[in-house]
C-alpha cells in the first residue's frame, strides 16, 4: 500500500528580528574581547607622554641702584672720597658684577673715576652719577675748603727807623697746601707802640723794639716778627758786626782751636758771651792765645784783658 502520506516536509522557520540581533550582538562581543585582552599588554603602539618643556632663562635686568655715601663733602682741591654703588635687578636682587658707569654733573668743580673715586678741583657743588643699564643714581657733593694753616710773607722783617714800612701779604691754605680764593684775613700787632699794621697787612714803624704782627682766618692764625731800629740801634749793630768780623779774624789768626778756652767763639752769641771777650771796653785775653804777641793794634781796637 502506498504511502500516500509522503517524505515528510519539515518547515524551515526564519528567525525573527530580535534573534538576529541578539546573535550579531553575541558575534561582536565574542570578537572584541580577544581585542581588549591584547590592548591591555604591552602593544607597540602605546603613546608615550611627552616631556615637559624646558625653563626658560630669566634675565636680569638692572632697575634700580644704591650709591654709598649718599653725599659727599671735600675740604681740600685735590682731597678724594671712594664711592660704591650697589645694583638690584627687576627682582630686588643684588646684581654682582654688573657694570657702572661714573659721570661728574660739573667736572670744573669734582671729577670720578671709573671706580667711583671724586676729587675736589674747586669749590662749589656738583652732582655724581652712577649709570646700569637704563638704571642711574646721583648724590650730592660739595667742595667748600676748610683753613688750615696761614703763611705769611716775609716770615721777619727789620726796620730801620721809625715812620719805616713793610707789605706783609698772608695766603690762607687748606690741608693740601691750596690756597683759599678770597680767604678773608684779620691783621693785629702785639704792640702798636713799637708798630702798627694796616687792615691790608702794611707795618708801620713807630719806635725801637720788636712786635709781633699776626694774620687769622677763622680759627687759623699765625705770627712773624717785627723788629724796630733806631740810627743808635743801627749803629751798634754796625759796631757789633766790624767786631765780630774782628774776633773771627784774630780766632784764625792765632790758631783758636789749640787756644786754652775758647768757649761761644765763632757763635752766634752775644759777643760779650764769647770767653774773655769784654764789649764794654773792648779787651779780648791775648795771653790765653798762641802767636797773639803784637796783635793788639791790629783787631778793631781791643785791648790785652786778663784771661
Amino acid at each position: 500500500m502506498a504511502n500516500t502520506s509522503g517524505p515528510s516536509h519539515q518547515s524551515k522557520q526564519t528567525p525573527s528580528r530580535g534573534g538576529r540581533g541578539r546573535l550579531a550582538l553575541a558575534v561582536l562581543i565574542s570578537v572584541s574581547l580577544p581585542l581588549l585582552a591584547t590592548c591591555g599588554k604591552d602593544s607597540p603602539t602605546k603613546t608615550e607622554a611627552p616631556e615637559p618643556p624646558s625653563p626658560v632663562p630669566v634675565t636680569h635686568v638692572p632697575t634700580r641702584i644704591s650709591i654709598t655715601p649718599s653725599s659727599v663733602t671735600l675740604n681740600a682741591i685735590g682731597q678724594t672720597a671712594p664711592m660704591s654703588a650697589q645694583i638690584f635687578d627687576q627682582n630686588n636682587a643684588v646684581m654682582s658684577g654688573a657694570a657702572v658707569i661714573w659721570t661728574s654733573g660739573d667736572a670744573s668743580v669734582a671729577t670720578v673715576s671709573g671706580q667711583g673715586l671724586v676729587m675736589a678741583v674747586a669749590n662749589g657743588s656738583a652732582t655724581i652719577t652712577a649709570r646700569s643699564g637704563s638704571a642711574s643714581a646721583s648724590i650730592p657733593l660739595t667742595v667748600r675748603q676748610s683753613a688750615v694753616r696761614i703763611l705769611i710773607e716775609p716770615s721777619s722783617a727789620t726796620l730801620t727807623s721809625p715812620g719805616g714800612t713793610v707789605q706783609l701779604t698772608a695766603s690762607v691754605l687748606d690741608e693740601n697746601g691750596q690756597p683759599l680764593s678770597g680767604a678773608t684775613v684779620v691783621w693785629t700787632s702785639g704792640d702798636t707802640s713799637v708798630a702798627t699794621v694796616s687792615a691790608q697787612g702794611l707795618v708801620t714803624a713807630v719806635s725801637s723794639g720788636s712786635a709781633q704782627i699776626t694774620a687769622r682766618s677763622g680759627n687759623v692764625a699765625a705770627d712773624v716778627e717785627i723788629t724796630v731800629m733806631d740810627e743808635q740801634d743801627e749803629q751798634d749793630e754796625q759796631d757789633d758786626s766790624e767786631d765780630r768780623q774782628a774776633l773771627i779774624a784774630l780766632f784764625n789768626a792765632t790758631n783758636g782751636p789749640d787756644w786754652t778756652n775758647s768757649a761761644n767763639w765763632l757763635s752766634d752769641r752775644p759777643l760779650d758771651e764769647w770767653y774773655g771777650v769784654s764789649t764794654g771796653v773792648k779787651a779780648i785775653p791775648f795771653e790765653n792765645m798762641t802767636g797773639a804777641a803784637g796783635l793788639e793794634e791790629s783787631f778793631g781796637g781791643f785791648t790785652s784783658a786778663e784771661g
